[in-house]
């Protein structure tokens, strides 16, 4: 399932909570999670109040980028809303324009 590019802000700052090893089950697409990268820039941290997702990614993003664009493994059910476990893919897109894919290595609940 291929969503259109949601815009968010994103902040280069470690990641302080443990991984648990539970699916992630925020909506990516929900207005009110947001998004940073990990210090190492290999994985995404979804947040929505005290609930959030570690998106591990089989690549290092470059820089800090302006939009992102999720991939999603089809749905069993089209009403059932997307979660960030089913993330297969994200593209980052950069200020200059361009772009970079990563494939998603995994999704966890984290504390």
């Amino acid at each position: 399932m291929r969503r259109p590019a949601l815009s968010l802000i994103l902040a280069l700052a470690p990641l302080g909570a443990a991984a648990q090893p539970e699916g992630c089950t925020l909506n990516p697409y929900d207005p009110q999670v947001a998004a940073r990268l990990s210090a190492d820039a290999r994985a995404l941290e979804l947040r929505k109040g005290s609930a959030g997702c570690l998106i591990a990614l089989d690549c290092t993003v470059r820089a800090a980028p302006v939009r992102l664009d999720y991939e999603l493994a089809t749905l069993v059910k089209g009403r059932i809303a997307p979660y960030a476990s089913q993330m297969t893919r994200i593209s980052f897109e950069f200020a200059d324009g361009t772009k970079q894919t990563c494939n998603s290595a995994g999704a966890r609940a984290l504390d």
